[in-house]
């Protein structure tokens, strides 16, 4: 509801990406930035292949990482965007979770 409002009296259309968390939280960042852009980055200097790019989110701000990582995982806590489109839903970020997922792929 307040997403129109935000863009046009802020004047952030065109100028910043801007995600919603939990219905709740306004991420706004520099135009065409994400967290996967980062971890390509890292990834390139590091020799890493997008294979071995294990990802773990769970809000809109983590959409593009869990959608491009091979495997993106969605905390059992995560916005149902993200849970639709992950490799797996674990669970929530009160949890060993992410331990456990990761021990899967050693």
């Amino acid at each position: 509801k307040l997403m129109p409002i935000i863009k046009s009296e802020l004047n952030f259309e065109g100028k910043a990406d801007i995600h919603i968390s939990h219905n709740e939280f306004y991420d706004v960042s520099a135009l065409n930035t994400s967290k996967y852009n980062g971890i390509k980055v890292v990834s390139k200097l590091e020799s890493v292949n997008n294979e071995d790019i294990i990802s773990f989110g769970d809000s809109g701000n983590d959409l593009d990482m869990i959608s491009k990582s091979k495997y993106g995982y969605a905390m059992g806590n995560s916005e149902d965007s993200i849970k639709k489109i992950a490799y797996e839903v674990i669970g929530d970020n009160n949890s060993n979770a992410i331990a456990l997922a990761m021990l899967k792929h050693i």
